[in-house]
């Protein structure tokens, strides 16, 4: 499927349009918003596998190896993997709702 938003069709469709201003909201959100709930748990889980100790010694860690890799995309922009856990949610969703 691919979307041309600049194309006047896209913004004709009530459904894209709605979209559209959810996936805005949610970065905007994504971006101001303090570090809540289960975040905090997965900053000090990186912070401690950026200063060398194995992961799943940390806690009890229930993610894979991928989740440690956030570690490196955090140290270069706190919010980074923020956005990317927002953006993945989003694409994940149109995937499951196409019409």
């Amino acid at each position: 499927m691919k979307i041309n938003i600049h194309k006047s069709e896209f913004w004709k469709d009530k459904a894209n349009v709605h979209q559209f201003v959810i996936v805005c909201f949610s970065i905007l959100l994504a971006v101001i918003l303090k570090n809540r709930y289960d975040y905090r748990d997965y900053e000090r889980q990186w912070q401690f596998f950026i200063n060398g100790g194995n992961p799943w010694d940390y806690g009890s860690n229930a993610y894979g190896p991928l989740h440690n890799l956030m570690a490196f995309l955090h140290l270069a922009n706190a919010k980074l993997p923020r956005l990317i856990f927002t953006l993945s949610a989003f694409i994940a969703s149109l995937f499951l709702y196409q019409k």
